[in-house]
């Protein structure tokens, strides 16, 4: 789930890279099917951050929780929580992502590939909740040495305003 106004830009973020595969892309290797397979059977939280004019900071922040599932053919099915608070009141979306993993030589990552709102709370003014596409790459996490980070950008369905998401495992 994504917020967006119309008025939102993009953003930046990086770290490390952990990784390491021998599939061509598209493709998991038997060995790198298990790291991956132990990932996702982990709990995902973090934040989604776009630049955007309506807030003194420029920065919009969302905070996120994420589980996901694979199945045997890579196919990805997650459960994507979103919310923010504004003017104190807490703002909170749930939606439904689909899409697939994949490895190559030096990284790998998923390809969300759809979203759909499951629930969310009715935003105020001409805010309003959008779904999304995007890609996010597995990193070593900086902070916490042997934890994980999913990196990427989402881009929102109906203008294509991307926000940078990071997600790390919650074990």
């Amino acid at each position: 789930m994504q917020f967006n106004r119309r008025s939102a830009l993009g953003g930046a973020a990086a770290v490390m890279l952990a990784f390491r595969a021998g599939a061509a892309r598209g493709e998991v290797n038997a060995a790198f099917g298990t790291l991956l397979k132990r990932a996702f059977s982990l709990h995902w939280h973090g934040q989604s951050h776009q630049k955007t004019s309506f807030t003194s900071s420029g920065e919009f922040v969302t905070d996120i929780k994420a589980d996901f599932q694979i199945d045997q053919d890579w196919n990805l099915l997650g459960n994507w929580k979103e919310a923010f608070l504004l003017e104190g009141k807490l703002y909170t979306g749930y939606s439904t992502i689909w899409g697939s993993c994949w490895a190559d030589a030096t990284i790998a990552g998923i390809d969300i590939t759809k979203s759909r709102f499951n629930s969310a709370d009715g935003l105020p003014g001409d805010m309003r909740w959008e779904t999304f596409k995007g890609k996010l790459e597995f990193f070593s996490d900086p902070q916490r040495p042997g934890h994980i980070a999913l990196i990427g950008t989402t881009y929102s369905d109906a203008d294509g305003v991307p926000s940078q998401v990071t997600l790390v495992d919650e074990s």
